[in-house]
């Protein structure tokens, strides 16, 4: 080059890095999909050339998905939202946010019970998660579920990061807060020297 710059020839991708890029291209093309079973199988051959990769399409399709299961919930479409979110859990399976979406969709249903296990699905893949835990019980709450309700909103105020402060209560449904209260007095009296 002129001035003694040096250009830069462009390198071709390898043959592997072609054919990931193809089947990438293939399986997003098919990402919206009804039919499932076809983008699965695009995906675990896009896994078998380049995992990352194919974790990567995943992980953005899931929350594709759980997005337009929320969106479908809201626009009182529970059903088609299930299957959004039952593709988004196939997808992300260790997902807590989906679990949670798919509880939600249940409890809009009136199914209380598989609600209730999509809620304790959700805090098994992200237990550490006090806002998770203080969301769960008050839909627990909200299906009859006290005794969980009051399990999950114990362990929100005890996971929040200043449990005397008022946003740590924010969480707890308003029929537990009397319980909550005397159960958390009677757990520090009894540790009173």
């Amino acid at each position: 080059g002129a001035g003694g710059a040096r250009t830069r020839r462009a390198t071709r991708p390898s043959s592997a890095a072609r054919a990931a890029h193809e089947l990438a291209d293939g399986a997003w093309g098919l990402r919206q999909s009804p039919d499932r079973q076809r983008f699965t199988k695009a995906v675990a051959d896009l896994g078998a050339v380049d995992p990352a990769w194919a974790g990567r399409l995943k992980r953005v399709v899931a929350r594709g998905r759980c997005h337009k299961a929320g969106e479908l919930l809201r626009a009182g479409n529970p059903d088609l939202a299930y299957q959004h979110a039952e593709t988004a859990a196939s997808l992300r399976p260790q997902e807590a946010s989906t679990e949670r979406t798919l509880g939600l969709i249940r409890m809009e249903q009136g199914l209380a019970a598989e609600a209730a296990q999509h809620f304790k699905n959700a805090i098994e893949r992200n237990p550490d998660d006090s806002r998770l835990h203080g969301d769960v019980g008050r839909r627990l709450y909200l299906i009859d579920r006290y005794d969980e309700a009051m399990t999950a909103t114990l362990r929100s105020l005890v996971l929040d990061d200043n449990p005397g402060s008022p946003a740590g209560w924010v969480h707890c449904p308003i029929g537990l807060l009397q319980p909550v209260a005397g159960y958390l007095e009677s757990a520090f009296t009894s540790f009173d020297m």
